[in-house]
């Protein structure tokens, strides 16, 4: 299973938590906490505004893995066909072409 397309983004988004002694940063996502902690190289500053505050970090501790693939639907449809109400991704519109390992979606 494919936890994402090929233009969905790379990165994660977050929130610097806290910084330890050694320099390294702790992350919190809308997910929750990332487990591990990261250098300055491996954190960018995001344009956007991304979080209000803090508060809205989930006191829960997770791998980056399951942080990017929180929220991530698939479905089980068979020969890309995506064409019932039963349908997770018809039902949200989020079919890409990576949704079937074998056939296009006909959503």
């Amino acid at each position: 299973k494919v936890d994402r397309g090929r233009t969905d983004p790379g990165n994660l988004l977050g929130i610097v938590t806290s910084i330890n002694e050694h320099g390294k940063f702790t992350v919190g996502t809308k997910e929750g906490t990332l487990r591990d902690s990261y250098s300055r190289s491996q954190v960018e500053k995001c344009k956007q505004n991304v979080f209000v505050s803090q508060e809205q970090v989930p006191d829960i501790t997770l791998s980056v893995r399951s942080a990017g693939r929180r929220g991530f639907i698939f479905c089980n449809c068979s020969k890309g066909g995506c064409s019932n109400g039963r349908c997770k991704c018809k039902k949200k519109n989020l079919c890409n072409s990576r949704c079937h390992q074998s056939a296009p979606c006909q959503n």
